[in-house]
């Protein structure tokens, strides 16, 4: 979570989440039929954890402790988008996907 550079990242948590998901669902529901049905598997558990994520963060910022300030755009004036991050977070996160088996050798990075 806390890389040696100072910077924070989930990707990996959030992918072992992901995992433990489809295990859990096949063991119910048995093994997904294909690539195409466990990456859309992962794509809706990725979309359930976004709408949680986001309610969580759309609570906090309800808090009296924040006065008329969204902690969300503090957050993003705070970040800001640096598109060499984002790009070496996408690269970094697209090797975790293809070693994970959910992106193809073929995908693009």
């Amino acid at each position: 979570m806390l890389n040696q550079d100072g910077t924070i990242c989930f990707a990996s948590e959030l992918m072992e989440t992901v995992d433990a998901f489809l295990f859990d669902y096949e063991a119910v529901r048995g093994p997904l039929d294909n690539e195409f049905h466990r990456c859309l598997a992962v794509s809706y558990a990725l979309g359930v954890m976004r709408r949680n994520i986001d309610a969580i963060w759309d609570r906090l910022a309800e808090e009296a402790v924040f006065g008329p300030l969204d902690p969300r755009k503090v957050f993003e004036e705070c970040v800001g988008e640096c598109e060499l991050e984002t790009a070496s977070l996408r690269t970094a996160v697209g090797e975790e996907l293809r070693r994970r088996g959910w992106l193809s050798d073929s995908s693009s990075p």
